[in-house]
Formats: structure tokens, sequence, C-alpha cells
């Protein structure tokens, strides 16, 4: 399991998570390990969710400003 308190990138996370669930597929880790890991996967979900989120706010207001700005050149001086 990886410290929560290690910063992963977003691509690190997902690796991990990939990797997480491989494990779980695999039939000979026993019920607490599988908990463990269930609980870190449950952690990186929230993560990368919660990241997700930020990536799509930034997003969201890089459009809008952009089409603040097209709108613009077609504007005259009085908005029209």
């Amino acid at each position: 399991m990886i410290p929560m308190n290690e910063e992963l990138s977003f691509e690190d996370k997902m690796l991990r998570l990939d990797s997480i669930i491989e494990s779980m597929q695999n039939s000979e880790i026993g019920l607490q390990e599988s908990v463990k890991l269930f609980e870190e996967g449950i952690k990186l979900i929230n993560s990368l969710n919660s990241e997700l989120g930020g990536v799509k706010e930034k997003v969201r207001i890089l459009l809008d400003a952009s089409d603040e700005i097209q709108l613009g050149i077609f504007e005259d001086e009085n908005g029209n």
C-alpha cells in the first residue's frame, strides 16, 4: 500500500488503481489483504474524482473566457 501522504501524479494514481484491481481479481489474496486494497482503491478513486473536478472547473473557466474573447472580436465599442 502506498502512503496517502506521498503525493502521486494523476497518472500514477491511475496505474496504482489498475494494479489494485488486478490484485483483487487474483483469487490468491486473502480477505484482509482484499479489504486493505479496497480501502486504498476507494481513497484513490476519491482523490482522482476530486482532481478531475478541479480540472473540469478550470476547463469551464477557460472556455468561458475564450467565448468572451471570441464574442469581443465581433462586437463594436457599443457591444453590438
